[in-house]
């Protein structure tokens, strides 16, 4: 079987905490449209099954009715395809009591083990985020290609998956929701569980690619597929060296020079900045609006301090410039230390 894995689309999400009503009415649109463009993924290539990980909406009251009409007409019309899906904890199932399932749409909520068999596969998941399920009543034949999907994460989180109740129980792929980056690793011997991730990035913790997980249960293999339609992404600029604002915007336009028009962009500025230099996000702003989707920049740099100063200073910085200082290294090489140090301090990465 050629199975799509994907999972968090949280559909009807307001994207309104930063972006402007109408843009994040759009983005709203974008995410259906990404989904919308999975299914001719797998109608082309002529997939058999996409399982749907949990958070297909992104809360539990009922989301709009034309939303779920929209899915359910989508998952319809894609008849050769069988779509499995799993709650997952930012949603309900009283969406389906909206309009009728389609025939091709298998759901597995409630803490019990649900399965479907398709030829020599057995697709098997429960619902971990309305209560623990009996890891021990999972069982599976050894003899047919075993996956199980779940929602929850395996680093000790809530919903809780625990990889060691699942090792040794014939699971040859574990296909899990709610991390929103892909991720994968061994279950054990005969087995592997993968996170597909995200269709589409949200938010300014969402960066990087996002897509889903192709599954070919005949090889076996299993690879990420990218699907984002759009970008995000964060990108710091740092200002040590910068003396007047136009040394900032044209340094800010070198890093970010590569990136796409669509982008939604944050754009931060860090290090130490000349008291002489003053930093105007507002214009960078306003120079940037243009040029992206969406684009804000932020201020994480602090004031830049003279030796003097910071050496009479009473506190942890001033004691280890004293400290510098004092030492019989050079002086070129007391300032670069001074400089690392701080960076060190402000809980930054210093380059060495």
């Amino acid at each position: 079987m050629k199975i799509i894995h994907c999972a968090d689309l949280h559909l009807d999400s307001a994207m309104d905490s930063r972006l402007p009503s109408v843009k994040a009415r759009e983005r709203r649109a974008e995410l259906r449209r990404t989904f919308s463009n999975l299914i001719d993924y797998a109608l082309a290539d002529g997939f058999d099954a996409v399982l749907i990980c949990g958070d297909l909406f992104d809360e539990e009251k009922v989301p709009q009715p034309a939303t779920v009409a929209n899915i359910l007409k989508m998952i319809e019309n894609a008849s050769s395809l069988r779509f499995y899906y799993l709650c997952g904890n930012h949603e309900g199932t009283s969406w389906l009591d909206l309009y009728p399932t389609p025939e091709n749409l298998h759901v597995i909520s409630g803490t019990g083990w649900t399965s479907f068999r398709e030829e020599d596969v057995t697709i098997t998941g429960c619902d971990i985020s309305s209560g623990t399920p009996s890891w021990d009543e999972l069982r599976l034949d050894p003899d047919t290609y075993n996956i199980v999907m779940l929602h929850g994460t395996v680093e000790g989180g809530k919903p809780d998956i625990p990889l060691k109740k699942l090792a040794g129980r014939n699971v040859d792929y574990l296909a899990l929701g709610h991390i929103h980056s892909f991720k994968d690793g061994k279950l054990d011997k005969r087995g592997v569980y993968a996170y597909s991730g995200c269709l589409e990035g949200r938010g300014f913790d969402e960066t990087g690619e996002k897509g889903f997980v192709v599954l070919d249960t005949n090889v076996p293999s299993y690879c990420f597929v990218p699907a984002n339609g759009r970008r995000i992404a964060v990108v710091k600029v740092p200002v040590d060296g910068c003396a007047a604002q136009t040394e900032l915007e044209s340094r800010m336009k070198d890093i970010i020079s590569t990136l796409d028009r669509g982008t939604i962009l944050r754009v931060v500025f860090c290090g130490s900045l000349s008291q002489s230099c003053q930093l105007d996000t507002a214009d960078l702003e306003r120079i940037l609006e243009p040029e992206f989707y969406y684009a804000e920049v932020k201020d994480d740099t602090v004031p830049e301090i003279p030796l003097s100063e910071l050496q009479s200073q009473q506190s942890l910085k001033g004691v280890f410039a004293r400290l510098v200082m004092s030492s019989d290294i050079s002086d070129d090489m007391k300032g670069k230390v001074i400089q690392v140090g701080l960076k060190a301090l402000r809980g930054e990465r210093p380059e060495l």
